[in-house]
């Protein structure tokens, strides 16, 4: 099975978005931390 340029092009958008999305909760899960440690008073 041969895979043709759009499936080449759907597969790596899909990619694309998976790591957009793991690094938008990276993102949250940092600023979540900053919070935490900031009403601790660290």
């Amino acid at each position: 099975m041969e895979l043709t340029d759009a499936d080449l092009g759907s597969a790596s958008r899909g990619n694309i978005a998976a790591e957009k999305r793991v690094i938008e909760t990276h993102k949250l899960n940092i600023m979540n931390k900053n919070q935490m440690a900031g009403h601790s008073g660290v």
